[in-house]
């Protein structure tokens, strides 16, 4: 989704302005703008942006008004979440097909159905299943080994009562991850993904979706690599990096530690969360980070998130002079605490050199540790005044406690 209004800008000496404000890390802020407080559109008005109102948990079009100075709502649109949100058993159309997986009562030799459920992921996973269908896991359970869902439209969700259910996958391919969600318009929700080399979970097919679940103790906490994929509601933690060697035998390779790494276009990552999305690199310090984009990330849309202990906000990288671009890239209201490295960091002059353009921030507050608020060829970034980044933001994030409190 292209930014609407690219053609026309605020005056240049307030974009100027406020961009070497946030790359010498200082502080930039207006006030908060509600939106019940915006005035009528169309006198004076300038620009126009998409931005994400969490007041009402959808996607709307505002105005710039600059005789008020706020924003006015123009039209509102649903998150393009799959229809099958509703994800409950007791709920699901029966007329689709559903399946059942219980790690103690079940059996694969049973037929699956909610009074025969299956024991293991096996009969489900890898299987091309008929569209429409819905894979239900225990709650209570948990099983060792990697999923694959095939098939269009395909649910899976947890069932029953207790802690929602588990899946680990220590020994999974690197290069494919613990869940694999290769299904036109899937969703999976409510389970945890955890312990395994690559990513928790990969959204392999457009229009898959990932909502209201935890990865942790992953490289990647989820790997988008089909466009028009979304997550909702993700909490990714505790990861770890994918590639660390020791830098006198190959530099500069160091990767992981992400918590959703893009690597295809339009992709929405929306309302979730990034804890300790940082681990130790012999080649950088520490390497990882809340998002990156890999090679290709045109229309990224990141609304809404928070996170606390991470390397960095956004990295873009991609392959020097092989015609890797990335364009329309939109950060909107996100909040982030503890960003050790930069809130932003376009590759340029080395191996992952890219060029990117409109590249949009607006109404973020990030704070960084140490280093500058954006490094790299930031020229195509338009970095608003509603921003706060910088070494003196007060952290908008609390420091997490337990399972989540920061790691060195």
């Amino acid at each position: 989704m292209p930014i609407p209004g690219q053609a026309r800008r605020p005056g240049w000496i307030a974009r100027i302005g406020a961009v070497v404000a946030v790359l010498l890390g200082i502080a930039v802020a207006v006030p908060a703008l509600a939106a019940d407080e915006a005035p009528t559109p169309g006198v004076g008005s300038d620009e126009l942006v998409w931005v994400y109102d969490d007041g009402v948990g959808k996607e709307g079009l505002w105005r710039w008004d600059r005789e008020t100075r706020r924003w006015v709502l123009v039209d509102v649109r649903e998150p393009h979440l799959p229809t099958q949100a509703n994800t409950e058993p007791d709920t699901f159309p029966r007329d689709r097909p559903a399946y059942f997986v219980d790690c103690t009562a079940g059996a694969d030799d049973a037929d699956g159905g909610r009074t025969a459920p299956w024991r293991s992921l096996a009969p489900v996973s890898g299987r091309t299943l008929p569209a429409g269908a819905a894979v239900y896991l225990k709650r209570g359970c948990s099983w060792e080994g990697q999923l694959r869902i095939v098939g269009e439209q395909i649910t899976v969700a947890p069932y029953g009562s207790g802690a929602p259910p588990v899946i680990t996958a220590p020994t999974a391919d690197r290069e494919e991850g613990a869940v694999i969600l290769d299904s036109p318009k899937g969703l999976i929700s409510g389970v945890t993904v955890r312990d395994t080399p690559g990513a928790g979970i990969t959204l392999a097919a457009p229009g898959a979706a990932a909502a209201n679940l935890i990865v942790e103790d992953v490289a990647f906490g989820v790997r988008f690599t089909a466009p028009h994929t979304i997550v909702d509601r993700v909490q990714a933690r505790n990861l770890h990096l994918f590639t660390s060697t020791p830098k006198e035998q190959k530099a500069d390779d160091d990767s992981g530690a992400v918590g959703f790494n893009v690597e295809t276009t339009d992709v929405t990552v929306q309302n979730s969360s990034c804890f300790n999305c940082r681990a130790p690199s012999d080649d950088y310090g520490h390497d990882g980070g809340f998002i990156e984009i890999w090679r290709e990330g045109d229309r990224l849309r990141a609304y809404n998130n928070i996170g606390y202990n991470v390397d960095g906000f956004l990295e873009i990288g991609g392959m020097k002079g092989s015609g890797d671009e990335v364009k329309d890239v939109l950060l909107q209201g996100n909040r982030v605490s503890q960003v050790y490295a930069r809130a932003l960091y376009i590759n340029q002059g080395g191996p992952y050199d890219i060029p990117v353009t409109g590249l949009v921030m607006r109404d973020n507050v990030i704070h960084v540790v140490d280093g500058p608020a954006a490094a790299g060829d930031t020229s195509g970034v338009d970095i608003d005044p509603s921003n706060q980044i910088g070494r003196h933001v007060r952290p908008p994030v609390a420091a997490p406690s337990g399972a989540l409190a920061p790691r060195s």
